[in-house]
């Protein structure tokens, strides 16, 4: 099951070309235009690869600047909501990149109702009511967080958003082997993660 935090959005319609021709030529008004039909899909992009709602907006804007710099070498303008998705995703890897690593989660780093799921999971007991799940979901992000940037990035769109591995190719504009291998690796770790949550566990007796 997918978090509705990753739940596909229709495309966007591309802005017809005579508004970005006249953002190419300076138009004000057009660029405001330009950015009221990409904001939207800017932010839902970042809000599903940061955590920190703290650094959404700053990411966001700083997208956007991204964006403005850019759009004069964009050759083709029907791209346009293609190439912003991919600019935000690359400008969420070069934020990830500033954040200190995060380190293991411990179950002290777990809420009440995080912990419950978890505890429920491990004794095969997990009911699916939508607390469970909510609960699952903020998990999965927590655990998450503590990969590398790249890992995150990619862990997202394959696993969370259900994308293929080339269309997570498409968006990062990295190869096809890169993204393989680092979701691999992003795999492991998380698989490492939840068994070592599964040997802390309070429910475990110590030996």
């Amino acid at each position: 099951m997918v978090p509705p935090s990753y739940q596909e959005e229709a495309p966007e319609p591309c802005p017809d070309a005579d508004l970005i021709r006249r953002v190419l030529g300076g138009e004000d008004k057009a660029w405001q235009e330009l950015l009221d039909y990409l904001t939207p899909a800017v932010s839902r992009t970042v809000c599903t690869h940061l955590r920190r709602s703290a650094d959404r907006e700053d990411v966001v804007q700083e997208t956007l600047t991204r964006i403005f710099l850019g759009i004069h070498g964009l050759k083709n303008h029907a791209k346009m909501a293609a190439w912003a998705k991919r600019i935000a995703i690359n400008t969420c890897h070069d934020w990830l990149r500033k954040m200190k690593a995060r380190p293991a989660i411990s179950w002290t780093d777990l809420d009440p109702a995080e912990a419950n799921m978890l505890s429920q999971s491990m004794g095969g007991s997990m009911e699916g009511s939508e607390g469970n799940r909510d609960a699952l979901y903020e998990l999965i992000d927590k655990l998450v967080a503590t990969l590398k940037p790249r890992e995150q990035i990619v862990i997202r769109l394959l696993d969370l958003e259900n994308r293929s591995v080339q269309d997570a190719c498409g968006i990062t504009g990295w190869g096809e082997s890169k993204v393989k291998v680092t979701a691999m690796r992003a795999r492991r770790k998380l698989a490492a993660q939840f068994q070592r949550l599964n040997e802390i566990s309070p429910r475990t007796p110590n030996t």
